[in-house]
């Protein structure tokens, strides 16, 4: 399982906050990682938009991109012409190409080998909110009358449509993973959960960028590209809670909210 420690760290590290419009709490665990490599933003209204943000990025390989996603993605999402045009969809996804090639131009983190999973939520002042993901991270609102209903799609190798991406890259998938005709991917960090040199067990990410090397391709059809599904909700009286969270929680959760109250939320 790549570099971990003996025993897990279990020390959780929570916060929570609100304004006039919504609440929101967080929690953050290292787990069995030699260094925490998890970020998240929690933005309940920002600089007075009436507008929300909140995200989770699930680091591998390292915590810099994770980080850097912490801090700089949602700056480059709310400057962003697309954003003040109120194309919110557009704004979403050209949060994460951008940040992308941010993290590609920057002379500390060109040469990092980290990647993050990013899952996003952007409830407007309007009451819709958009949520974008790249990745396995999920987002899941729960109801008041008991239902989950998932916002995000889990983006793996096996799926057809990511193999074939995939391989119109150059890439191949092998025991569910990608993998790349690139020796200088062969120098890539262990990885998720059963790792394999040179592979990775997700089809999207930001950074990993030695699964993104076809110069005659663009970043959206690279083999892992950090380009976003995006789904929009209208946001309803029936609508209680939404829950951010990284695949390992989902592992144990499996979108049943309501069962899962004294996991999630204890």
């Amino acid at each position: 399982m790549g570099q971990t420690l003996s025993e897990p760290v279990t020390r959780k590290d929570s916060d929570e906050g609100s304004d006039k419009r919504v609440m929101f709490g967080l929690s953050s665990m290292q787990g069995w990682r030699i260094n925490m490599e998890d970020s998240h933003t929690a933005i309940p209204c920002y600089s007075n938009t009436n507008a929300s943000f909140f995200a989770v990025f699930d680091g591998h390989g390292g915590d810099s991109v994770a980080k850097y996603c912490g801090k700089h993605l949602h700056e480059r999402i709310f400057h962003s012409q697309p954003y003040m045009d109120q194309r919110y969809r557009d704004a979403l996804r050209w949060g994460n190409l951008v940040i992308d090639e941010d993290l590609r131009q920057d002379p500390s983190l060109r040469e990092d080998t980290a990647g993050c999973t990013a899952v996003t939520a952007l409830l407007t002042r309007d009451n819709v909110l958009y949520v974008s993901n790249a990745g396995d991270s999920r987002a899941v609102i729960s109801t008041r009358n008991g239902k989950a209903i998932p916002l995000s799609k889990d983006h793996k190798p096996n799926d057809p449509l990511e193999t074939a991406r995939i391989k119109n890259a150059g890439g191949y998938v092998e025991f569910k993973r990608v993998n790349v005709e690139d020796e200088d991917a062969l120098t890539r960090p262990m990885v998720c959960d059963d790792d394999v040199l040179g592979s990775l067990a997700l089809s999207r990410a930001i950074g990993d960028f030695g699964f993104k090397t076809n110069t005659q391709l663009s970043p959206e059809k690279q083999a892992v590209t950090a380009d976003p599904d995006i789904t929009e909700h209208e946001m309803t009286d029936l609508d209680e809670f939404m829950v951010l969270a990284c695949d390992g929680i989902w592992d144990f959760a499996k979108n049943d909210l309501r069962r899962n109250n004294g996991l999630l939320f204890s």
